[in-house]
């Protein structure tokens, strides 16, 4: 029964693989229309029930969608759609992993300093301006946790964004909530927010200015500033991820 369950699930996995690569290498098309299961089922050389539950899991990754009436179609995934993938292989991993403070940072440093060399070279004159507005809003809400938070965070995820790789925001989603947990917790410092405040406005200038080495350096000076004001029972093994 287990070698048996092992091998639908490595087929399943093969199915998926063998769809999201052909997705991914253009051999289907966005908003083209699959064939039916039956005709995918044959093709495959499997039954229709193992076909679907490969489409399934293409369909939580936000490779497909399947509308009702009309049938099932290729798309591409959404940041959010990728970001949540990534999750769910944390969740399959096998066992909670029990991250520490230290686990955070070193994950932010990799993925934010690139970030930030990125988007001093690709921000677009749209994105440079939501940076404007959420460090604004940054400064109208010193003394709003809640609303000093979700400014804070956005801006991170809009210079993920602003590298125009669709995997840097997708990377920074999952950690998110460990984020926001923390400085929540921090908010209370009138020194952390005025510092937190004074990093990203260096940050955004390099950015602006188009300065990678410069946008790469304010960054990794604020995550290390950061760090050391950060809860460090904020996350841990009985902190959701």
């Amino acid at each position: 029964m287990e070698l048996r369950q092992i091998r639908k699930n490595s087929l399943v996995e093969k199915l998926v693989a063998e769809v999201r690569g052909q997705i991914s290498a253009g051999q289907l098309t966005q908003g083209q229309q699959l064939p039916t299961e039956a005709r995918m089922a044959a093709e495959f050389g499997v039954s229709r029930p193992l076909l679907r539950e490969a489409l399934a899991e293409l369909r939580a990754e936000g490779f497909i969608e399947t509308i009702n009436g009309r049938g099932t179609f290729v798309r591409h995934p959404s940041e959010s759609d990728l970001a949540d993938a990534l999750v769910r292989q944390l969740q399959l991993s096998g066992r909670e992993p029990e991250l520490t403070v230290d686990h955070l940072y070193e994950a932010r440093r990799a993925i934010e300093t690139t970030a930030a060399a990125l988007a001093a070279q690709r921000v677009t004159p749209e994105l440079a301006e939501t940076l404007d507005s959420l460090l604004q809003a940054m400064a109208d809400s010193e003394n709003d946790a809640a609303a000093y938070t979700a400014a804070d965070v956005g801006f991170h995820v809009a210079v993920a964004r602003a590298t125009g790789n669709p995997l840097f925001p997708a990377l920074l989603a999952p950690i998110a909530t460990m984020i926001i947990k923390g400085m929540f917790e921090s908010h209370g410092t009138p020194d952390a927010v005025r510092q937190g405040i004074a990093a990203h406005e260096k940050v955004l200038k390099a950015i602006k200015r188009g300065q990678p080495e410069a946008a790469s350096k304010a960054m990794a000076d604020h995550l290390n500033e950061s760090r050391s004001i950060f809860p460090a029972g904020a996350i841990g093994p009985k902190t959701p991820a």
